[in-house]
């Protein structure tokens, strides 16, 4: 929001609002060492301070996707997070990657790579 608000009138002051909180939570993703990712349609951030998704104009049809994508994301980083603390990382490799398999075995995934 490079723009200061000049003209005040009730169309712009909500668009004005919405692109203030968004500037602010980025900020303060970005200054806790998070990251920012920036995708067509769609804006979200992650760090100790801050995860949210700050702005979306995703089409109906890829919401369900989208959501799911971004909510396994979090689970992941929650799950080596604690596989981290515990001492427990390749313990948590190797049970997703055995899973990733059976379910490419269940014809749940098509990896050509497999």
């Amino acid at each position: 929001m490079g723009e200061i608000l000049q003209n005040i009138n009730p169309a712009s002051i909500s668009a004005a609002i919405d692109a203030s909180m968004i500037t602010h939570k980025s900020f303060l993703c970005t200054s806790s060492r998070g990251q920012l990712h920036q995708e067509p349609d769609l804006l979200w951030t992650e760090s100790n301070l801050v995860n949210a998704v700050l702005y979306t104009n995703l089409q109906q049809d890829t919401l369900p996707t989208t959501v799911e994508r971004i909510r396994n994301h979090f689970a992941l980083r929650t799950a080596l997070s604690i596989a981290l603390y515990y001492g427990i990382e390749q313990e948590l490799k190797d049970s997703i990657d055995q899973s990733y398999h059976v379910k490419i075995d269940e014809g749940y995934i098509n990896d050509s790579l497999s």
